[in-house]
């Protein structure tokens, strides 16, 4: 018999690169265009609180250093890859260089990022995800003479709070929906239901479910839907009668999971 402590059935081993980052390569103001930051490793979020003294005589000598707000930092390194007929680097690594330059000053010398679960397989945790703006600062490493592959070593630190987010990540290319959640149950025909997930768009928000039997509720088309974004799809509920309906989404590869869902009439 194990002496381990046991965990809740479906439970899986988290692993270190299932993190992402994103940039955004549009200026303040304009439609953002962010983008993943390829060949990151070694990433490590840092989360700090700002105190303030609140000691009283109530504390009876003891500390009580109130929170007043956090702060946020991301450091983490990159292969740096460029192009051979251009020189340039990737596109996300000329956005955070730029800026480092010596004209790069109050908002020019800001970049704003998203930073959020990355799961290999499985369901992404949708709550660990923010966006905020950065400053930025690096180092080249692996600057030895015998040709090792280039890294540069980033460090982002946050301008005021991040913002939490929903989970942008939209899965890995190539693979079924994967369904999480929705959002209420016992929907009646005609109403609306959030179906959460991933694989409904791809990297490009390109829609990869397009048919209409893309989504069945209780083994019924939906009356019609609309995909929201790379992580959520509201449906029409379809007629039918009250009780189970399980919801199943299809993209351009395959059907998903079969998410359990109770209706309403």
């Amino acid at each position: 018999m194990s002496n381990k402590i046991p965990l809740p059935a479906g439970t899986v081993r988290g692993k270190s690169y299932e993190y992402g980052v994103r940039v955004n390569l549009a200026g303040r103001g304009e439609t953002p265009q962010f983008i993943d930051i390829r060949r990151l490793f070694g990433y490590a979020p840092g989360h700090t609180p700002t105190k303030s003294n609140a000691m009283s005589y109530d504390d009876q000598g003891s500390a009580n250093n109130a929170v007043d707000a956090w702060s946020h930092s991301h450091s983490f390194s990159t292969f740096v890859n460029r192009s051979r007929a251009t020189g340039e680097y990737l596109p996300e690594i000329e956005a955070l260089r730029q800026r480092t330059l010596p004209t790069s000053i109050d908002e020019d010398a800001e970049i704003e990022i998203q930073f959020f679960h990355k799961p290999a397989k499985g369901a992404p945790n949708l709550k660990d995800a923010g966006q905020g703006f950065v400053t930025v600062t690096y180092q080249r490493g692996q600057t030895a003479p015998d040709g090792q592959t280039e890294t540069w070593n980033w460090t982002l630190e946050g301008v005021g709070a991040y913002t939490p987010i929903e989970n942008p990540f939209q899965g890995w290319p190539g693979e079924v929906p994967l369904l999480i959640s929705t959002d209420k149950t016992g929907v009646a025909a005609g109403g609306q239901v959030q179906i959460r997930g991933t694989g409904f768009v791809d990297r490009d928000g390109n829609a990869l479910v397009t048919t209409a039997a893309g989504v069945k509720i209780g083994g019924v088309n939906a009356t019609s839907y609309t995909i929201v974004n790379g992580t959520t799809i509201v449906a029409i509920m379809p007629a039918g009668a009250a009780g189970s309906a399980p919801i199943r989404v299809t993209n351009s590869v395959g059907a998903s999971n079969d998410l359990p869902y109770t209706r309403g009439a």
